[in-house]
C-alpha cells in the first residue's frame, strides 16, 4: 500500500516510464529464463545425440571389435588410434572402450588404459543395454552415451562410452544465453528510450501539467462555468458539443431542447447557432440576436485556437427577456435619479431666495415666503 501511494505521488513522466519498463522487463525476464532453459535442454539433447552417434560408429568399427575379440598389443593400439581419430573428428571430449570387466582398452589419456573405468554407471551397458547418463568421471562431470559392442556372432565383447563434458555444454549454453541476454537487454533499452519519448510527448500534450493539476483545473473550470449567469456551449473541430453549462441547459429547456446534448452535432439540436460557420471563418461575432424556437437570446460566438489552428468554437448567451427586464429596471433608476436631481435643483433655488431676503433685511417678506 505504501509503495502504491509513493508511486502515485511521483510525476506523470516517472509513472509512465516505470510502468512501460515494468511491462517490458517482466516478460523479457520470463522469456530469458525460458529461452535459456530451452537452450540448455536443446544443447544437452544435441550432446546426447552426438555422443550416441559417435558411440554407434565406434561400436561398429572393425578395429574396436577386433581389439576386444582378439586382444593383442597391436589390435588394442589400433583401437586406441582409431578412437583418438574419431574423437578429434567428432569433437567430443573422450571416447573410452572397455571390455566386459570394465577395464579400459582405449582412453584419451594413455596412462589410464588398462585401468578400471570411473563413474560406477557402466553396469547396465555390460548387460547389453544402451543408455545415457551424467556422472563424474576421471575427466570431470560429463554427459555420457553407453553403447554395447558385439562381435560377429552376436556375443557382447565390451562397450564404448562417448562423453561430452558438462562444462563444455555449459560454456556453449552460456555463449548462446549471453547473445540472447544481450538482445533482450537491447530490447529493454529501446523500450526505455521509447518510454521516455512517449512520456515527453504526453507531458507536452498536457502542457506540462500533472494529473492532479489537471483534475484541480478541471474542477475549477467547471465551477466557473456553473457560476456564471450566462449560458455557455462549446464545440470541437467536428462540430460536436463538448461543453454545456447549467445556465445553457436552463435556457435551452425553455426553448424545448431537453436532450443530453454532449457529444451530438450542434446543428442537429440547436438552431441558428452559426458555430459551424465560426469554425470555418475563424472570425468572432459579438452581441448577435438569435431566435431559439421562439426564445430570443443575445449571443457572442468566438473561435478557439490551438497552435494557430481553429480547434473549436464557444458561444455565450443570455435570455433577451432578462436583458429587457434589466434595461427596464435601469430606466426606472435613471428616472428616479432625474427626479431627485430636479427636486434638489428646486430646493437650491428656494435657498437662494431665502438667502437674498435675509441679506436684504426684509423680514416681513421672508416670513411671508416661508
Amino acid at each position: 500500500m505504501k509503495l502504491l501511494i509513493l508511486f502515485r505521488q511521483q510525476p506523470l513522466r516517472v509513472q509512465i516510464i516505470f510502468l512501460i519498463v515494468f511491462v517490458l522487463a517482466l516478460p523479457l525476464i520470463v522469456a530469458n529464463i525460458q529461452i535459456s532453459k530451452d537452450n540448455d535442454d536443446r544443447l544437452r539433447e544435441q550432446a546426447n545425440e552426438k555422443a550416441q552417434m559417435v558411440a554407434n560408429s565406434i561400436a561398429s568399427s572393425r578395429q574396436v571389435v577386433e581389439s576386444l575379440s582378439n586382444p593383442t598389443h597391436q589390435s588394442r593400439q589400433e583401437a586406441q588410434d582409431f578412437s583418438h581419430l574419431i574423437q578429434k573428428v567428432a569433437g567430443v571430449e573422450f571416447i573410452v572402450v572397455i571390455d566386459m570387466n570394465a577395464v579400459r582398452i582405449s582412453h584419451p589419456d594413455p596412462a589410464k588404459v588398462g585401468k578400471q573405468m570411473v563413474g560406477n554407471d557402466e553396469g547396465r551397458v555390460l548387460k547389453g543395454e544402451a543408455y545415457f547418463s551424467s556422472a563424474q568421471g576421471s575427466l570431470g562431470l560429463s554427459q555420457r552415451a553407453f553403447v554395447p559392442i558385439f562381435d560377429g556372432s552376436g556375443h557382447q565383447v565390451g562397450a564404448v562410452v562417448v562423453g561430452i563434458l558438462t562444462s563444455s555444454i555449459d560454456k556453449a549454453a552460456a555463449r548462446v544465453n549471453q547473445s540472447i541476454l544481450s538482445a533482450l537487454t537491447l530490447a529493454l533499452l529501446i523500450g526505455v528510450v521509447l518510454a521516455v519519448l512517449l512520456s515527453n510527448s504526453i507531458k507536452k500534450t498536457l502542457f506540462g501539467l500533472e494529473p492532479l493539476e489537471i483534475a484541480r483545473q478541471l474542477g475549477e473550470r467547471n465551477a466557473v462555468l456553473e457560476s456564471v449567469r450566462e449560458g455557455i456551449v462549446a464545440i470541437d473541430s467536428d462540430g460536436r458539443l463538448v461543453v454545456v453549462n447549467n445556465e445553457a441547459k436552463r435556457i435551452l429547456s425553455l426553448a424545448g431542447i431537453l436532450d443530453n446534448l454532449l457529444g451530438h452535432k450542434v446543428d442537429e439540436y440547436i438552431p441558428h447557432t452559426r458555430l459551424s460557420d465560426i469554425l470555418i471563418s475563424g472570425e468572432p461575432e459579438f452581441d448577435r440576436e438569435q431566435d431559439l424556437n421562439g426564445i430570443r437570446i443575445l449571443t457572442n460566438r468566438i473561435p478557439l485556437y490551438a497552435n494557430g489552428e481553429v480547434v473549436g468554437a464557444i458561444a455565450t448567451f443570455r435570455d433577451m427577456s432578462e436583458i429587457s427586464k434589466l434595461a427596464e429596471e435601469l430606466t426606472g433608476v435613471n428616472r428616479y435619479v432625474e427626479a431627485l436631481r430636479s427636486s434638489a435643483h428646486e430646493f437650491l433655488n428656494k435657498l437662494h431666495v431665502i438667502n437674498g431676503l435675509v441679506h436684504s433685511n426684509n423680514r416681513q417678506a421672508l416670513i411671508d415666503y416661508l
